[in-house]
């Protein structure tokens, strides 16, 4: 079954020319860079125009991509080289560029990776408070792209069970994230 092949393979079967490996990775890959792209370019229909982007450009040039341990990586890599080109281009700035639209400086890039890393700990936090049920769904769903009917049958549960439990965790999430931005604020 498609579900059970690594993404390494997957990969491998793609850049030979198996569209059902690439719709499965656009499949699989779609919802992780869209959250990924959302914290680059808070413009939904901007990110997903860009990811469709990237992967027309995966199957046009699959002879000649490299071999691939952690596609995820390298797609979102992809990801944000085409959004930042973009923004560029559109002439918005990105954080931690000057008004001069200059290349950022040391300090900046620092800056943006400590902000960067204390955004990935707010979220790790707020995952953490989540039930265990609702950690392991919203990693299904969000962090290995399985649908709803797929984390049904994967963990024996009801679909309606799995939209609840999936909804509330997001409004848990939600929640947590938007009070520790407001304690942030001066």
């Amino acid at each position: 079954m498609q579900d059970q092949i690594p993404e390494e393979a997957l990969w491998t079967k793609m850049v030979r020319g198996d569209e059902q490996s690439f719709d499965r990775l656009f499949e699989k890959h779609f919802a992780p860079m869209l959250i990924f792209g959302l914290s680059i370019r808070n413009d939904k229909a901007l990110v997903k125009d860009i990811i469709q982007e990237v992967f027309l450009d995966i199957w046009d040039k699959r002879k000649t991509l490299p071999t691939v341990q952690h596609p995820r990586a390298y797609l979102q890599q992809i990801l944000k080289r085409k959004l930042l080109k973009r923004l560029r281009s559109d002439g918005l700035q990105t954080q931690g560029e000057t008004l001069s639209g200059s290349s950022p400086s040391y300090e900046s890039l620092l800056i943006q990776q400590q902000e960067d890393q204390e955004r990935q700990r707010q979220l790790a936090s707020a995952l953490n408070q989540l039930t265990q049920k609702q950690r392991e769904m919203i990693q299904l769903r969000f962090f290995e792209g399985l649908s709803y009917e797929q984390i049904a049958d994967k963990t024996d549960t009801q679909k309606r069970t799995v939209y609840n439990q999936i909804h509330r965790a997001i409004k848990s999430l939600k929640d947590t994230l938007l009070i520790s931005l407001l304690l942030l604020l001066p």
